[in-house]
């Protein structure tokens, strides 16, 4: 007699992707596909972590408009994926704000590793970044 096994549903694990499934690995089918044939990402699985998450919130909230500029003009969208224009190699890369960009998803190339030919004040504007400081209280 032979076990049968099913998949319990899951969300896909690219960022933006909202569709539920049972499929075998971490991406639906669409974007397997995308990964698949692509690229091999060496940090993958650190854009499942909480840093990640707490870096792209905190991104996010300074940056709110996608950066992208097309035809002289920036984009007027919410800004809803981060997008590296060099692909990380390491940590350091990943969560360096000067080497990611706050895009729509209109505007967000993925399944490309990275966009360096991309410059400030053509391509995208510049991104705002503020170090978070805590004071201590004196009692």
């Amino acid at each position: 007699m032979t076990a049968v096994t099913t998949r319990p549903p899951r969300k896909c694990l690219q960022l933006g992707c909202r569709v539920i499934g049972s499929w075998r690995g971490g991406y639906c089918e669409s974007h397997s596909r995308q990964t698949a044939g692509g690229y091999n990402r060496p940090l993958e699985k650190f854009y499942r972590r909480k840093l990640w998450y707490r870096f792209r919130d905190r991104f996010l909230q300074l940056n709110p408009i996608c950066q992208r500029i097309k035809n002289g003009k920036q984009c007027t969208n919410a800004a809803t994926e981060l997008h590296h224009l060099k692909e990380p190699k390491t940590i350091q890369e990943l969560l360096d704000p000067k080497n990611v960009t706050g895009v729509c998803v209109k505007h967000h190339p993925g399944g490309v590793p990275g966009t360096p030919w991309w410059k400030i004040g053509i391509d995208y504007v510049p991104t705002v970044w503020v170090l978070q400081t805590f004071s201590q209280e004196q009692p």
